[in-house]
């Protein structure tokens, strides 16, 4: 739930004197030549000539303000390199039309490239000597322009452009900017709560050409109100946000588009939030050359989308259309993802549209929602309950999850509660009206053409728009859900009067035999479905006994009566058959430490599979044991199929060329292959040897760099202390160094130990509670009992 919330105090400068008012009737240029700051608003120290003498940029605006016409601010300050202006009280508020333009500041330049962003700005405004609530710009007028200019550390938001009490106020353009960032924009220096707050309509930020591009990043949280934004529009009763565009901006990233500058405390990338019932129509992106954003790695959301103050207010938001952005990755389509999620569809969102069939109109939605329950690419929930919402022709993959109940989430998730069962009829109701799925259930890959046959049921005698997407034939987790990273092209089937259509299209391109193909399901009032899945979505438990006669149940959808139930191909027992969605039986004996598919077979001829459903205990695993269901869920994954023999091995030590591969096979998933070994990166590695190429993989990551002189001594064991760096260094990247630690937790670590800060954060993050008496055991080796334990909960494997 969002917090109600005013993010600024306005500031108006009154005391412009008798003389500005009467010499200043017309238009006119002011030259900002000194980055001074005047202690007070004495007009005498004010006074800006357009020709010669000294004017600040506090001048400037106060004369600006009380010119009439619409002037232009410039920059001539003496000597090189970045001119920081820091104002000691807030700055005069724009209330007349202006330009402001910080290239005219001989060494600036507007960026050239399109892709990153070698722009040379050379003026920065720094709030970092205010004290209380202030803003940087505070523009009350219409159409002004602001260009070149660094704006950083204001304890408000760095612009605010409001139309609050001033009626339609608008048309202003924001372009070439770095907001949030120093002024090389490689480090962030975040403004507080906002960095670009937009209450007004028909503004510009951005714009397809690469010296339109702004850079707006490093947005810091401010207690009490923790959701905020790099880039927020805001209607309210009186102030529509219509009209709004923005293209071509780097929203979280660095100058570059390739690094992350937010923090664990920063924001979401864009926010459109609206209390006016006139609705939000901003758009976000657009499908022409230029036009799209990178809106990746943000703390929260990358984009949000949903009714403001607290989700109570009477508005919606409504009308935004967001279209040809990357959301999740960075510049080259690498991740970065975003904390919360892609897009989140929140409260009052209604009549949005996300992608489009169109070319150049589906965005890229990837990596996102690491950081948070249930995150996703696109996530629907919230009360006012959010409808209409078109999600179509996107690429969506690769998007992910906290909760360890799926490998992934969900591409799209409508109630933000994982997959969402088809209900016979289609008669429930929620976020997009819970539209249900299509069920495929055959694709023929042809040489030129795929053929897709299924079924769709849903409300009677209507028309639905289905959208056909592929994946990739290998799945990084084998019981990864669908997404759908390749879209393939559109349908419209009809449903007869008991709400059933037949899907049988031909769709004239090739897909790659065994790629996974999913579809999603339009209704004519826009609401878009979750992605097709397998019939069966989860089994519960996942392990037990080998000898058979585990009590289980399935969750899916489209259970028929009379079905048959196998694992491994051996059927279950004592079938209790609970309807559409769901059922229970017992599993049959299976061979110890074997892991088995899991499949459903209906009397209409549609089956479905869930891979790598169940793990047979091994037979040196107690059950029940602490260990059991890690070792179940590492099986499951596919990090390893035990010792042989049925056995697991759970008291042997791990190798550090075993934990090299159990490491990167955690990481980057099953379809990640290392390159080949060339035996020159340690001198005890040789290219011929057992995991060189995995060893090699781990160095290049940066996660180790040996056991010193040169080698990495393969066969030793993990220890515990190593262990917590090996973890941490992997899944936060290279540069990923945790707090230093303070107070430690266990005796035998001491916070002078240079392992202390890895193992208090493997503590805070519920990695480990120790070895048992208030010890870690630092230097004990490492079981693989314990490692199994280890990986599935620092890379959540289900």
């Amino acid at each position: 739930m969002r917090v109600s919330r005013r993010w600024y105090d306005r500031v108006f400068i009154l005391a412009m004197g008798t003389l500005l008012s009467a010499a200043m009737a017309s238009a006119a240029t002011f030259t900002v030549d000194s980055t001074g700051d005047e202690p007070d608003d004495n007009t005498t120290d004010n006074v800006c000539h357009t020709a010669v003498g000294t004017c600040t940029l506090r001048a400037a605006l106060m004369q600006a303000s009380a010119t009439a016409g619409a002037d232009i601010i410039h920059f001539n300050i003496p000597g090189g390199g970045v001119h920081t202006i820091r104002p000691t009280f807030a700055l005069p508020s724009i209330d007349d039309p202006v330009t402001i333009d910080g290239y005219s500041q001989p060494g600036s330049s507007p960026n050239t490239l399109a892709v990153g962003d070698n722009a040379v700005l050379t003026i920065e405004i720094d709030g970092s000597l205010l004290s209380g609530v202030v803003n940087g710009l505070s523009i009350f007028t219409n159409g002004c322009t602001v260009r070149g200019l660094v704006i950083n550390r204001f304890t408000n938001p760095g612009i605010v452009i409001d139309a609050e009490t001033g009626g339609p106020l608008g048309g202003h353009t924001i372009q070439g900017n770095f907001i949030g960032t120093n002024p090389a924009g490689t480090a962030a220096l975040g403004n507080t709560g906002i960095g670009l707050f937009i209450r007004s309509p028909n503004n510009l930020v951005g714009g397809p050409s690469p010296a339109d591009r702004n850079l707006i990043s490093g947005t810091t949280a401010s207690s009490p109100n923790p959701f905020v934004a790099n880039l927020e529009f805001s209607s309210a009763s009186i102030a529509s946000i219509n009209g709004n565009v923005v293209q071509g901006n780097y929203i979280g990233t660095d100058a570059t588009g390739t690094l992350a500058l937010s923090s664990a405390n920063g924001a979401t990338g864009l926010s459109v939030l609206s209390e006016n019932p006139a609705g939000g129509g901003v758009i976000i992106g657009g499908s022409a050359a230029g036009a799209g954003n990178v809106i990746s790695g943000n703390a929260l959301y990358g984009v949000e989308i949903q009714t403001a103050g607290n989700c109570l207010s009477p508005g919606t938001a409504t009308g935004v259309v967001v279209e040809g952005n990357r959301i999740g990755t960075d510049v080259h389509g690498a991740p970065l993802g975003n904390g919360f999620g892609g897009v989140h569809l929140g409260c009052g969102a209604l009549q949005n549209t996300i992608g489009g069939i169109g070319a150049g109109a589906g965005n890229v939605i990837a990596y996102n929602g690491a950081k948070f329950n249930n995150g996703g690419g696109v996530v629907v929930e919230g009360g006012p309950v959010p409808s209409g919402n078109a999600i179509r022709g996107n690429s969506i993959f690769a998007n992910t999850s906290k909760d360890t109940s799926f490998a992934l989430g969900l591409g799209i998730d409508l109630g933000r509660n994982g997959p969402t069962a088809n209900d016979s009829g289609d008669g429930d109701s929620g976020p997009n009206h819970l539209q249900n799925y299509p069920i495929l259930t055959a694709i023929t890959y042809g040489a030129s053409t795929t053929r897709i046959q299924g079924t769709l049921n849903s409300a009677a005698s209507t028309n639905f728009d289905l959208d056909f997407y592929s994946s990739p034939p290998c799945l990084p987790r084998p019981r990864d859900l669908l997404e759908g990273e390749t879209y393939l092209g559109s349908t419209t089937v009809a449903t007869d009067g008991s709400g059933n259509a037949s899907i049988d299209v031909t769709l004239p391109v090739a897909v790659a035999g065994g790629s996974p193909i999913t579809s999603t399901a339009t209704d004519p009032g826009g609401n878009t479905s979750e992605f097709s899945q397998a019939l069966i979505l989860t089994i519960v438990p996942n392990y037990g006994p080998a000898s058979g006669n585990t009590n289980f149940s399935l969750n899916g959808y489209h259970f028929l009566a009379g079905l048959t139930v196998k694992f491994a191909g051996v059927a279950a027992t004592g079938i209790n058959f609970f309807g559409f969605n769901g059922l229970s039986g017992q599993t049959p004996p299976l061979p110890p430490g074997s892991v088995a598919d899991v499949t459903i077979d209906n009397t209409d001829g549609t089956s479905g599979i869930l891979r790598n459903a169940f793990v047979a205990d091994f037979l040196d695993v107690p059950s029940p044991s602490a260990t059991e269901k890690f070792i179940a869920n590492l099986v499951a994954s596919g990090i390893t199929a035990g010792c042989g023999g049925g056995n697991f091995c759970p008291l042997s030590n791990v190798s550090r060329a075993q934990m090299a591969v159990f490491l990167l096979r955690s990481e980057r998933g099953l379809c990640y292959t290392p390159p080949p070994a060339t035996g020159t990166v340690f001198a005890d590695v040789p290219a011929v040897s057992f995991a060189a190429a995995w060893i090699e993989a781990l160095a290049a990551a940066q996660v180790t760099g040996g056991c010193g002189g040169g080698n990495y001594c393969p066969g030793s064991s993990v220890t515990r202390d190593q262990m917590a760096v090996f973890l941490l260094r992997t899944a936060g990247g290279p540069s990923y160094v945790p707090p230093a630690c303070v107070t430690p937790t266990f005796n035998d670590v001491p916070c002078s130990s240079p392992f202390s800060r890895w193992i208090e954060e493997l503590v805070r993050r519920g990695i480990t509670a120790g070895c048992g008496g208030g010890n870690y055991c630092p230097t004990t080796p490492v079981t693989r009992g314990q490692m199994a334990v280890f990986l599935t909960t620092t890379f959540a494997l289900p």
